[in-house]
């Protein structure tokens, strides 16, 4: 089984003969080695624990202990190893199970509290996920890591004991929970050390220790007194764990002096990561420690809980007034938050000249054009996305101009990252509508636009239509709606950065209106998208910046934006006029509008009589079949989400992979190139010299084939292998012709070389894995000098082709 071959390759070599303790548990010696393993899984136990990801992680002490005991008492019993990695997963997942069933959310509506219910609800949110995941949706639901965490701490605990007790390995003891360490600390903010002193001196302490249990049962075998220098030998072991570890960990977290490197992979791995990113929503319940953007801009908006807003500077805006700055729609609400459904594209065909201008749509639907010239100075900004005030209507960056549902020009995309040290210019169209036109607008929306923009998921709560009919009356307009709508909310509602996160299966804008009761602006704008959208008005929901009057520099005339200055708001629809911006959040000002629009509404009139074909003239040229906007615009996430850390751990996953089988192939090439040409009993012995070589069993070189294989046998077994490829190797090659290898010896001959060379892998394998221990050398043939150790063939592979000539008689 796979199981037992690891179990060779990485276990310890007991001799033959050894005896285990009867009874281990009456040893002190073994409970000193459980209490070193306790002391080792401490600092991971803490570490995880402590981060506090969610808030529904079970007591992850009580998985670790678990994982301890099970693991001690299975690699003590006399069981397989398959039968105890089977034991091992099945205790682990029943473990798991009850811890995470013990403290799982109930959102039942019955008030029953029982095992049953937690089993149903369990499964329930795990099908959820998994449909968001296959579906490359999002989901807010932390259940699945909660699950993933618990039962890798169970499993890290497990194989730690295994390795310890039933290997004696301190590789395989002290990598896993080190991997995990480090994984963790290196998402935390700052450096902590504590964790990673503790467990370094674990290793060291537990490396000692199971270097000396393996020398002195080796030694006790052989009745032999330790050799010299016993103690400085366990402290060069120990002394390169420990150095190898503190050196990962305290470089890995802050990543110093690695920026080259690590621009190189994220080049190597973005192209790839891409393709994942699409997956990576489903893990937006997991808390961020680390301070990253609030907004993607990318295809879906989930309604998070507390947020931090950092005030160093991102872009530096020169523009003729403060505005709002777009770089993502959406039009579909999900009950967790906001997604883009499809999108098109269409090329950008105005220069920034022509745009400055305007367009006969543009004053049609009494919008006026606006230039914006933008510095990316700092990190933290949208990469794929070229910021606009309203509609999108040129850049002077090669791009596309993307269209969200009901063809309605939302953002430009670039060709490439707007990267810190570079700049871009646009112009986009804000609305220009007095009060009273859009009082006047009325309510024939187009089919698409009203199907489209007042979806609302089935699990809406009914409380929230209600409310929003009580707020509005019965004899109010469109906008005269969207104003009570957007006062109510400035007025009731408290803002805050750190609003409680909903739970699961609760909808999130519902959440909002009648529990929590506060939130920051991806609250409120929702709310109000979500009330009109209850009562048949045309709402989506837009993310960008704000333009704040306070951040004007007087010295450079711009103005400095920074994540502070992040911002999300409703765009209502009115026909004729498109989308107008709202502004529901208190700490910010209304949207202003002046009061008469008469030469407005001149122009409008001077453009165009009809504008029944409106939407059809905007929008005319956007393809849904472009590969950029598949999915959504799943490809245009930015690099700073949690979609994109979890894909490029995917993307990672997959160029190691690839790397490796590069690798393998090469190893594999090497290996096979001084062999070939000979002819297959030459090159199946030459092999297995060379593998006895690198086993650390290589025979004396002065030894024939036959004494050869004799030497080989103490340290390999298989006697009747070695002395059957010597013999065919001597025949071959001393015969005075190449005699033809008969089909039936020629596999049996090659079932043979597989024998020894399996057994002479696992031995190059548990030698690498035990710190290249000094190698076992065999006994050997006395020397013979002369001729007779050319006949030996152990070093001859490279050249074994060239016959030797023919001894005279």
């Amino acid at each position: 089984m796979a199981i037992q071959v690891l179990d060779n390759y990485v276990g310890h070599s007991a001799p033959a003969g050894e005896l285990q303790p009867q009874h281990w548990w009456l040893s002190w010696e073994e409970w000193l080695t459980f209490t070193l393993l306790l002391f080792l899984m401490v600092p991971v136990v803490g570490s995880l624990q402590t981060a506090d990801w969610v808030d529904e992680i079970p007591s992850l002490v009580t998985a670790a202990l678990c994982g301890l005991i099970a693991g001690w008492v299975i690699a003590k019993s006399s069981l397989p190893g398959w039968v105890g990695a089977i034991l091992g997963f099945l205790v682990g997942m029943a473990t798991t199970l009850v811890l995470v069933l013990r403290t799982i959310l109930l959102f039942n509506t019955t008030g029953e509290d029982g095992w049953t219910q937690r089993w149903s609800e369990f499964w329930l949110r795990f099908e959820e996920w998994w449909n968001a995941l296959f579906n490359k949706d999002f989901s807010a639901d932390p259940l699945p890591f909660v699950v993933f965490v618990v039962f890798v701490v169970f499993a890290v605990a497990y194989v730690t004991v295994w390795s310890t007790a039933r290997w004696k390995n301190p590789w395989a003891a002290v990598l896993p929970g080190g991997f995990v360490l480090l994984t963790n600390i290196s998402y935390l903010p700052g450096q902590p050390s504590f964790a990673v002193v503790f467990f370094v001196v674990a290793s060291v302490l537990l490396v000692t220790r199971l270097q000396y249990t393996r020398a002195a049962e080796r030694w006790g075998h052989q009745r032999v007194d330790p050799p010299d220098f016993m103690s400085v030998q366990v402290l060069i072991v120990a002394s390169i764990v420990a150095g190898v570890l503190v050196s990962v960990a305290w470089t890995v977290p802050t990543a110093n002096n690695w920026g080259p490197v690590a621009r190189a992979w994220d080049a190597i791995i973005s192209p790839i990561a891409d393709h994942f990113e699409g997956s990576g929503g489903v893990f937006i319940g997991i808390s961020s420690k680390k301070s990253t953007p609030v907004h993607a801009l990318g295809p879906t908006l989930p309604l998070q809980g507390p947020v931090t807003l950092d005030g160093t500077t991102i872009f530096r805006v020169d523009t003729a007034e403060p505005s709002l700055l777009r770089g993502a729609v959406y039009d579909e609400y999900t009950g967790t938050g906001w997604k883009l459904s499809q999108a098109a594209a269409k090329p950008l065909d105005l220069t920034i000249e022509q745009a400055e201008q305007g367009t006969d749509s543009t004053r049609a639907s009494m919008r006026r054009p606006l230039k914006t010239k933008i510095s990316v100075v700092g990190e933290g900004g949208p990469l794929r996305r070229l910021l606009t005030p309203g509609d999108p209507l040129a850049a002077n960056q090669p791009g596309r101009i993307l269209g969200a549902p009901g063809a309605q020009l939302a953002v430009i995309a670039p060709d490439r990252d707007s990267k810190p040290g570079t700049g871009y210019t646009t112009v986009g169209a804000i609305s220009a509508a007095a009060v009273n036109t859009l009082q006047d607008a009325g309510t024939k929306y187009p089919d698409d636009i009203f199907r489209t923009y007042t979806q609302l998921p089935p699990t809406m709560p009914p409380e929230v239509a209600e409310l929003t009919k009580q707020i509005v009356g019965n004899d109010s307009t469109p906008f005269e709606a969207t104003r009570r709508v957007e006062n109510y909310l400035r007025r009731t509602y408290t803002f805050t950065l750190e609003p409680r996160r909903p739970a699961p299966q609760r909808d999130a804008v519902a959440f909002f209106l009648f529990d929590e009761r506060a939130g920051y602006f991806d609250h409120f704008a929702s709310a109000m998208a979500v009330m009109l959208r209850s009562i048949g008005i045309p709402t989506r929901l837009a993310a960008g910046f704000a333009i704040d009057p306070s951040t004007f520099d007087n010295t450079d005339k711009v103005f400095l934006v920074s994540e502070q200055d992040t911002w999300t708001w409703p765009e209502v629809y009115f026909p004729n006029l498109g989308w107008v911006e709202f502004n529901p959040t208190p700490t910010r000002a209304i949207v202003t509008r002046p009061g008469d629009d008469t030469a407005a509404l001149a122009a409008a009139a001077a453009a165009t009589t009809d504008t029944s074909g409106l939407d059809a003239e905007l929008f005319q040229g956007l393809d849904d079949s472009d590969t950029l906007v598949q999915n959504g615009g799943a490809t245009l996430l930015s690099d700073n989400t949690i979609a994109r850390h979890v894909a490029r751990v995917l993307a990672s996953l997959l160029v190691i992979f690839a790397v490796g089988l590069v690798v393998m192939l090469a190893v594999r090439w090497w290996w096979e190139r001084p062999f070939r040409g000979l002819l297959a009993p030459l090159a199946r012995w030459s092999k297995v010299i060379r593998l006895a070589e690198f086993a650390g069993l290589a025979p004396d070189p002065a030894c024939t084939p036959t004494e050869a294989a004799e030497a080989l046998i103490p340290g390999i077994g298989e006697p009747a292998a070695l002395r059957m490829l010597a013999r065919e190797y001597t025949n071959q090659r001393y015969a005075r012709e190449a005699i033809p290898e008969a089909t039936e010896a020629a596999t049996a001959a090659a079932r043979e070389y597989r024998l020894v060379s399996a057994v002479l892998r696992r031995r190059i394998a548990g030698r690498i894995l035990r710190l290249w221990e000094a190698p076992e050398r065999t006994r050997a043939a006395a020397p013979i000098a002369g001729t007779r150790a050319l006949r030996a063939g152990v070093r001859s592979a490279p050249g074994a082709s060239a016959r030797p000539r023919t001894a005279r008689r």
